[in-house]
């Protein structure tokens, strides 16, 4: 299946760092970053209504 000897001019690690391989995980990286802040901004937005619109006066 895997030829774990190297081959001459073929470097080892060939199969897994492609540019497609690192662009992929990139995106995901960057949209696992976005979701999360996404989530924390709307967290605190839900906080801050919740707070404004209580009705009560500090």
């Amino acid at each position: 299946m895997w030829e774990l000897r190297s081959q001459p001019g073929v470097s080892p690690l060939h199969p897994v760092l492609t540019f497609s391989s690192i662009a992929i995980f990139a995106l995901v990286g960057f949209t696992a970053l976005l979701v999360g802040l996404g989530e924390a901004v709307m967290y605190r937005g839900i906080v801050l209504h919740a707070f404004l619109t209580s009705g009560r006066v500090r």
